[in-house]
């Protein structure tokens, strides 16, 4: 998998970021 939700993370309003 290319996406892992331990290194993407959503803000308040729903937005995926990448935690830098």
């Amino acid at each position: 998998r290319g996406l892992d939700l331990t290194y993407w993370q959503t803000d308040e309003r729903g937005r995926w970021q990448k935690r830098a």
